[in-house]
């Protein structure tokens, strides 16, 4: 069994109507079609299929994507969300988001990323308050970083924000230029959407 390449293969085909069969039996005179299940005007949905239902087989979609196990750590307590970052992460997340409540110092950046190492995962930013100033952040991220020695090139990540929702006079000029920050800088730290937002309207 530890070298079958299919764990079914030790086991007889069952036909359409051998699984009708058992089903109907199973049914004691319930109408098959009663299970069936209306998912939009013009679309039912069987209770079962059956491999002979179809006149060929689709391969799985594959593709270049990586996914990530992510965690989303509330940021209101540093020291709180330090601990549960270093938790998820020590539990296989590969991939954080700090939603932050107010504007970090340096020494509270320095609190919540303490013990973290940032080359090997993707560290995410959601800023979740009034008068955010995302430069400011990226700023103080950029400083860590390099304080850590580490080569910003690269930490991979995002800040999201969003230039048209997330302000009702958008700091277009500030934006740009933590956009233009971080292209230069943080090649590999982007969020594409935030990044066409602020470069298009700048």
């Amino acid at each position: 069994m530890g070298n079958a390449t299919n764990l079914f293969e030790g086991f007889q085909s069952v036909s359409k109507s051998e699984w009708l069969a058992k089903i109907e039996k199973d049914l004691k005179g319930k109408p098959l079609a009663d299970l069936q299940f209306q998912l939009e005007e013009d679309i039912t949905l069987e209770p079962f299929y059956h491999p002979e239902d179809f006149n060929e087989f689709y391969k799985p979609l594959a593709g270049e994507t990586s996914w990530q196990i992510g965690e989303y750590i509330e940021a209101s307590n540093v020291k709180t969300a330090n601990e549960q970052a270093l938790e998820a992460l020590n539990g296989g997340a590969n991939a954080l988001l700090f939603e932050l409540r107010h504007e970090l110092s340096e020494d509270e950046l320095s609190q919540l990323l303490a013990g973290i190492e940032l080359e090997y995962i993707q560290t995410n930013f959601g800023q979740y308050f009034p008068d955010k100033n995302p430069a400011l952040l990226l700023e103080r991220f950029y400083n860590f970083i390099k304080s850590s020695g580490k080569n910003p090139k690269n930490i991979d990540g995002s800040l999201d924000f969003d230039a048209i929702l997330d302000w009702s006079n958008p700091p277009f000029d500030d934006l740009a230029k933590a956009v233009q920050f971080v292209i230069k800088k943080c090649p590999i730290f982007e969020s594409w959407k935030w990044m066409r937002v602020a470069c298009t309207l700048a």
